[in-house]
This record gives C-alpha cells, structure tokens and sequence, in this order.
C-alpha cells in the first residue's frame, strides 16, 4: 500500500493506493461511501487500471503520530481513543464489517483540533489483525510517552499487559483507567461488569498498582532491550530515577494539568539540544503579523492558542498551519494540512512532505508573506 498527500480545492486528502484486487470488497466501499459512521474518515473510492485509490479527507486534521511528538498524550486522551475505537467498531458491525480493515498506525490516526474527536481510516481491501494492531499503536506509546510520570508509567504498563492476553476487549483496557466510561459513549457496556463497579465489588477487574521493583523489571525488558541508543550508564541512571521514593522531586500526574505546560517543558527540553542558530521570518505584511524568530525545533505555527510556538490571529491561518524543524544543517518547512495552503517561492506545499528553506525564500501562509533569514 502507498500513501500519498494532494490537495485539491482548498481540501487536503491522504491517498491510499491499494495493489490488491478489489471486486470482491466492492460492498464494503458501497457501504461506507453511503452510510456515514462516526469516527471514520470519509472517503472516495477511484479505481484505476492496475490499483485503486482511496482519497481520505484529512482538512483542518492532524495526525495523531504529530500530536504525541509535538505535544504528548495523556491518560484522558488514550481513553478518549478507545472510547472512540470501541464506539466505532460497534458501528462497523452494524453493516457487517469489523476492525480488521483498519489502520491502527498513528500516523493514519486523524485527530479534528477544533474538538478533539478522533478519525479512524478503514481501506476496503486489506485484512489487518486489528488485535494486533492495538498492540503495537500501544507499543508506539510506550517508546514516547514521559517515562517520569510514574502514574502514567503504571497505567501504560497495564493497558500493554493487557493486550498481551488472549481474546481481550476494549472494555478490558477502559478497566485499566480505573473509572467507569459514560453510558452514553458505551451504549453496550458489559451490564455485570457495570454493576461490580457500582458496587464496588470489582477488586479483580481493577488493575493492581505495580511497585517501583515491578516498573524497573518491566522498563528493562520492554524499553532497554528494544532502544539500541541505549549505553549502559544511561539504563543505570534511568533505573536508579524509578528507584526513588515518593518524597523526592517527582510531581504525580494531575489531569488538571493544562495542556500549555506540556508544550513548555517540550520547548525547554528542545531548547536545550538545540543550538540558538535558527531563523528569522521576515513579515511583509506587519499590519498583520511582526517578524517570527525561530530558535528551537520543531517550531509551529498557527492560529492556535496552545500547541503551538508562535501564533498568528488571523483567519485565514489553520489552527496548526506549518512545522519548521532543523535537519542537521538544513531547514525543512512542512504544511500540516492547512485550509488556505502554504506556498515557497510561488509553489505551493505538498501537504505533511518536507521541503528544505533557503536563505532569501518567500514563505507564504494563506497569503500573508515572510522573507527567510537565516541568524
């Protein structure tokens, strides 16, 4: 399968090309090109001589690989996510289909920043394991999430146990959060399982809290025998940090905790790898917006008012509209799937495809113009 960006119409698509053949699987396209249902991407189906083609409307949408390294992702939002999974698989079978067909990787994970709802991209065609597939979307947490977040360290540990067992559920991992899912977003939550934790009486379906010991044996196993960047000093610094006791510096996981701190430390850790060589965004139009320096990477920017680093209030700029990020010497300007576009030196970008910055470009967002210096 190929994955492609295009734009057509102020509207950006990911394109899928699938190589298999696709008379057999035509009722599934059918169906999912009539019957909208919540939580997919909507798409249309293109049949060409040797493959089809699936164009997926992804406008004003950020994929959820972007977030995570950008921003992270708390425990709301990992339970937002199998709500959302849950909700639409039970969808899916309602027009006989299932979640093997589909794909589980973050990057084809679309997220709508506007409301946080969460689009899942099912392609007509394709079998995937889809509890296998949970799996490993867990495992791509895991190798990002803030492993001095002890709380989240736990509640990861438990959700990845738990997809290691046989013929588990979704609900078996909503279990794991230790709170009980809105009837009204778990239309068929389990009716037995519901009222032990009404009662109180669900002490073996509660996830047990796993000591320090127990976080050090399984940080061994799952990450430093996985992370080949890995020297020995390090592993013995990282373990002796999970071996401290509560009384020191580490602060527990608050939920309350504003999703601009999290951007702060991600720039203050990001500040302190980078050097401070970086680039200066000429504005042409300073009626609207002044000069943006850019001093660390990646750099975002958009009309957002957290998630990003430097925000412009105007309304034709996305909510995140371009990422600037520093490849060795090199710097690199990404569209992230902007309504009005992104153009350099009159060409417009491709969105999500890297193109590298030159000293003296003309960096256009939705129409309003920068000149690139580099300092």
């Amino acid at each position: 399968m190929e994955v492609n960006y295009k734009r057509r119409a102020n509207k950006n698509f990911m394109v899928l090309s699938v190589s298999e053949e696709i008379s057999p699987f035509l009722y599934q396209i059918r169906m999912l090109e009539e019957n909208p249902i919540k939580g997919l991407l909507k798409f249309t189906y293109q049949p060409k001589e040797q493959h089809a083609e699936y164009y997926y409307e992804i406008s004003s949408k950020q994929p959820l690989k972007r977030i995570v390294e950008y921003k992270g992702f708390g425990q709301n939002e990992l339970r937002n996510l199998l709500i959302g999974l849950s909700t639409l698989v039970k969808g899916l079978e309602n027009y006989l289909l299932d979640g093997n067909g589909l794909l589980l990787e973050a990057e084809h994970i679309y997220l709508a920043p506007a409301d946080t709802s969460m689009y899942f991209c099912y392609v007509p065609g394709i079998f995937t394991d889809f509890s296998e597939s949970i799996r490993q979307l867990f495992q791509f947490f895991l190798n990002k999430m803030d492993y001095q977040n002890k709380e989240q360290v736990a509640l990861m540990y438990r959700l990845y146990q738990e997809t290691m067992k046989e013929n588990y559920h979704i609900e078996d991992l909503l279990l794991c959060f230790g709170s009980q899912v809105k009837k009204e977003e778990q239309q068929e939550w389990k009716q037995e399982e519901k009222k032990e934790n009404d009662e109180g009486q669900d002490n073996k379906k509660q996830a047990k809290i796993i000591s320090y010991s127990g976080w050090k044996n399984w940080i061994k196993e799952h990450i430093f025998e996985k992370k080949e960047n890995f020297d020995q000093k390090e592993k013995i610094d990282y373990l002796k940090t999970y071996a401290l006791k509560e009384e020191n510096t580490y602060q527990p996981y608050s939920q309350e905790r504003s999703s601009t701190e999290d951007v702060h430390t991600i720039l203050m850790q990001s500040s302190l790898v980078q050097q401070t060589k970086g680039i200066r965004l000429q504005s042409c139009m300073t009626h609207i917006t002044s000069d943006i320096l850019v001093e660390h990477f990646p750099f975002v920017i958009g009309q957002s008012q957290e998630g990003v680093d430097y925000t412009i209030p105007h309304p034709a700029i996305s909510r995140f509209h371009i990422c600037i990020d520093k490849d060795g010497d090199a710097y690199q300007v990404t569209d992230l799937n902007s309504t009005n576009g992104s153009k350099l030196n009159q060409q417009v970008l491709i969105t999500n495809e890297k193109t590298v910055l030159r000293e003296g470009d003309c960096l256009e967002l939705a129409g309003l113009e920068f000149i690139v210096y580099f300092i």
